[in-house]
């Protein structure tokens, strides 16, 4: 998991050294970026033991994360595509239950998304955008209740957000989005994890 989300920053990070000069002098959106994002992340799982079901305690914390993409223009006028990669910087808590002398928490971790993100330009320095990704990452489980380990968890995001450059080459972008993981086996039973997010995220495009 750690080799593949290294590859994947290497090949970004070389299309960013190998782009077209014309790109870091022009004030659309259309090139190679890199963000740092940071905002409110919501998340719960959901899990299963033979025919129960409990919802874990939502939790809601700070989360952030490392960007990646390139945006191509279209024949399509004030159209463009972008299309990318995100890294959580650090696990996410992803619910807790306590009943009696029992609890769990679940956590995610490695968390990563592969993305496509149409957007449609508003004025010269402004686009709207949604988006359509991927996500991956492994989750562990601790507590009396259970303990586990899953390898593999993925799933599909949505969102939609604002882009607006502040600067020729700085841009600001706000995004709210939400994930939906697949349900995972574990022993006696399986998980769902989901989340929600909202993220402000300060770019350079190069």
């Amino acid at each position: 998991m750690k080799h593949k989300k290294i590859a994947l920053v290497a090949a970004l990070a070389a299309c960013a050294w190998t782009a077209p000069a014309a790109f870091a002098q022009s004030a659309n959106p259309a090139g190679v970026a890199i963000g740092l994002g940071l905002g409110a992340v919501g998340t719960s799982t959901k899990v299963r033991s033979g025919t129960d079901s409990v919802e874990l305690g939502k939790t809601t914390h700070v989360g952030s994360n490392v960007d990646l993409s390139y945006t191509f223009a279209t024949p399509a006028p004030l159209v463009s595509v972008g299309l990318g990669a995100t890294m959580d910087l650090g696990q996410t808590k992803s619910g807790t239950m306590s009943v009696g002398a029992s609890n769990l928490t679940v956590r995610l971790k490695d968390h990563y998304s592969l993305y496509v993100q149409p957007a449609v330009e508003i004025n010269p320095n402004t686009t709207l955008f949604a988006k359509l990704a991927f996500h991956a990452g492994t989750a562990e489980g601790s507590g009396s209740f259970a303990n586990f380990s899953i390898n593999h968890l993925s799933g599909l995001g949505t969102g939609v957000g604002i882009k607006t450059f502040v600067h020729r080459n700085v841009f600001i972008q706000a995004e709210l989005s939400s994930v939906s993981f697949g349900k995972e086996s574990i022993a006696g039973g399986a998980i769902k994890p989901r989340l929600a997010a909202g993220i402000v995220t300060l770019g350079y495009k190069f």
